[in-house]
């Protein structure tokens, strides 16, 4: 069963540039390196910069657990420790239409 997650980050200010790059970085190593990735995209909201959308889709639960302790996700919380303006938002959603 296919999963779906939508996930929110949002930096502090001051960060927002260098998240942006961190989280480029990390969406890129995760489309290359975790085979039960569907779909990672990262967007950013256009009237707030400081705020990351994560759209993803995975094959099953265990690409879940397996990108969830991938090296390279990992580093790349490592990476926006300090730089973030909260705890992200995490969704699991489902298509109603």
């Amino acid at each position: 069963m296919v999963i779906r997650t939508v996930a929110v980050l949002k930096a502090k200010k001051e960060q927002a540039e260098e998240v942006g790059k961190v989280l480029a970085e990390g969406a890129k190593a995760v489309k290359l390196n975790e085979p039960g990735c569907i779909e990672y995209t990262l967007l950013q909201d256009k009237s707030d910069p400081t705020v990351f959308i994560f759209v993803e889709q995975w094959k099953d639960e265990a690409a879940v657990e397996a990108h969830r302790a991938a090296p390279h996700f990992i580093e790349m919380n490592k990476k926006l420790k300090g730089k973030m303006g909260g705890a992200p938002s995490i969704h699991r959603v489902e298509p109603k239409a």
